[in-house]
């Protein structure tokens, strides 16, 4: 009997000694608790903290990605104003090439005429009539003006008279002048590219 008080003494001893041991273990775990709380709370920080910049990061991709939108958008448009400023360009080139042509062709025509009524005036001894006189006075001043503006200092287009009041100061010379505001146009455009 006493053997076996002995053996339940020794094994309430050992449940004691087991029950301290699982009583520390839970101690200590319940120690751990706060630092594992804290460190929880550390990570959900950073957690948190990256949501944050990924959707920063992703607020900058999606402005970029808009402002590369923008930028190809103006870049088109800026491409097919170019086209259409050189396809004017072209015309305008084309315009000038025509009006020196034309320019070339009267001013052949008006020599070849003036030519002829001189011939007509040595031949028949007859004076030209007044609108043929008139026109060969308003070719003469026109060329010669044409050669007064070559003569100068090349002019911009800020220096030379508006189209318009060049007609006016012709008709206030000449009130007959068949010249017409085209005519002075295409002159000034002339003497624009001289």
């Amino acid at each position: 009997m006493q053997a076996d008080s002995e053996l339940l003494r020794h094994e309430l001893e050992e449940a004691r000694s087991q029950l301290a041991e699982a009583s520390q273990s839970i101690a200590d775990r319940d120690a751990h608790i706060p630092q594992l709380e804290s460190k929880i709370q550390n990570l959900e920080s950073q957690i948190t903290d990256r949501d944050t910049e990924f959707a920063a990061v992703q607020a900058d991709r999606e402005d970029l990605a808009q402002f590369k939108k923008e930028a190809a958008e103006a870049e088109a448009e800026v491409h097919r104003e170019g086209q259409a400023i050189e396809a004017l360009k072209t015309r305008w080139q084309q315009d000038v090439s025509d009006a020196r042509s034309e320019l070339a062709d009267a001013k052949a025509t008006s020599l070849k005429q003036s030519d002829k009524i001189r011939e007509l005036e040595r031949g028949y001894s007859l004076k030209p009539n007044p609108v043929e006189s008139a026109l060969r006075l308003e070719i003469g001043d026109l060329q010669a003006e044409l050669e007064t503006y070559k003569q100068q200092q090349p002019a911009t287009a800020s220096e030379l008279p508006a189209p318009a009041d060049l007609l006016n100061k012709l008709k206030g010379k000449r009130k007959k002048s068949k010249a017409d505001l085209a005519d002075l146009e295409a002159i000034v455009e002339i003497l624009e590219e001289t």
